[in-house]
Parts: C-alpha cells; structure tokens; sequence
C-alpha cells in the first residue's frame, strides 16, 4: 500500500521560504499537529493549480471537491486556478511518482518555482486509481487526497508527534520499509520514525482516527496494536482545523 510522503524544502529554496514567511506574518499557538512557521494567514483562498498531464476539469473539480472537506471546518478555501505561476499549490498528476506533498508555505515555494508541491499519482497500484476511467470516489483515494490537503494546510503525520503514545518497531521498518509503501529506509525514517519537538508544532491529545495519521499493521508497533485507515476527518481533525484557521 502505498504511503504519503512529505516533500522536503531544499536548502537553496529557504530565503524564498522566509519571504513568503513575512508576507503571511503567521503565529499562532492554538491546536493539532502543524509546524508553526509553515501555516497560511486565516481567511484564505488557496489558489490550486495542476500540471494537466491527464486531468480534467471534472478530475480537477472532482479533487477540490474533496479537498474542501477541510473548509467545512475552518476559514480557508482550495481554489481552481488556471495559470500556474499564480499557484499557492501546484499539483501534478504524474504516474508511478506517488503521493506527497510539502508542508503549508512550502507549497508557494514549490509553487512559485514551477515545481509541483503535490503529486497525485493515478498509477500508483492503489484500487480503485483515480484517472479518467475511474473516478476519485473511492474511500482510499479520499484520504490520500485529504491527508495531501492537510499537509498543504501544514499539517504533519500524526504519528510524527514527539509525544506518540507507541512505540515503533524499526528493525521491522528497516527491514521492510518496501512493504510499507516506502522507496528507501531513508524516506521510511524520515516520514515514520522521524518526530517532531513539542516546542515546533501545536498540537492536541493525539488522534489515532487523524486523517494526517498512516495506517499500521500490530506488527510495525512494538505495543502490538493496530491503525486502521482514517478515511474521513476525524472529530478532532474538525475541532482543531478551526481553531489553526478561525
């Protein structure tokens, strides 16, 4: 199964990261598990535009549809926008690339290069696939489309938390990170095992049903339990997305 991956920001894009910084002036303290520098001015229209390698504008309205499950719950809006270079989020719909997407701001870097932020990819051995046969309709391509989202809102892996209630097992991980949708053990550390410090996000009491959450066999927990797939926001997904974005 396939498994969402965080873009990393190069190095060489961080002055551009810091300008954007200070052009969205963004602090806030208040919840879920989101890096504080990359989060968006409230009351926004994110502009989306995608790389029309083969989408469609019913794709096109198909994904924001989903997408802007999160909007229900907070101040902000994914938006269609045709001309790329105006993009807060380029997605780009490339085959057997995956799915991944940077985190908040990062997504106008990306963007703002011509680089796409996002991939949805249709081709990715996931079934149903979401292309022009097959529509994005499927419970598993929801969460893929809404955990991409969630990062593009800067949203982390729920399970990336400093203070994870569990315990992974990483012999299992190294040994196998294939199985779990990972290209390399070095993407496996980096999107599973890696955390992040408390005093770097907001965060709430940790969601085993988060949307931002990779599903687990018992086998991968060393306290031998396991995450199923959250397939639509959880509870405190709603609660905490409107309190980021009032």
């Amino acid at each position: 199964m396939k498994k969402c991956i965080c873009k990393k920001l190069p190095i060489t894009l961080n002055n551009f990261l810091y300008d954007i910084i200070k052009q969205e002036n963004r602090f806030n303290n208040t919840a879920l598990a989101g890096k504080l520098i990359n989060l968006w001015k409230p009351n926004k229209d994110l502009k989306v535009s995608f790389q029309l390698y083969d989408s469609s504008p019913k794709l096109i309205d198909e994904i924001l549809e989903i997408a802007n499950t999160w909007s229900k719950y907070c101040s902000m809006n994914f938006v269609y926008e045709k001309q790329n270079e105006f993009a807060d989020i380029l997605v780009s719909l490339r085959k057997n690339r995956g799915f991944y997407s940077a985190i908040g701001l990062h997504s106008k870097v990306f963007a703002s290069k011509n680089k796409p932020s996002m991939n949805l990819d249709p081709k990715s051995g996931i079934e149903p696939d979401f292309s022009r046969k097959k529509e994005p309709n499927s419970k598993y391509c929801k969460y893929l489309i809404l955990h991409e989202f969630g990062h593009a809102l800067g949203l982390i892996h729920e399970h990336q938390r400093e203070d994870r209630p569990f315990h992974f097992n990483k012999h299992y991980i190294k040994r196998y990170f294939k199985i779990l949708g990972m290209p390399s053990y070095d993407v496996a550390k980096e999107n599973i095992l890696q955390t992040y410090e408390n005093q770097n996000i907001i965060k709430s009491r940790f969601d085993y049903k988060s949307i931002m959450i990779y599903p687990f066999e018992r086998f991968v927990i060393k306290e031998n339990f396991s995450i199923k797939i959250p397939y639509e926001l959880s509870e405190i997904d709603k609660i905490k997305i409107s309190k980021i974005y009032p």
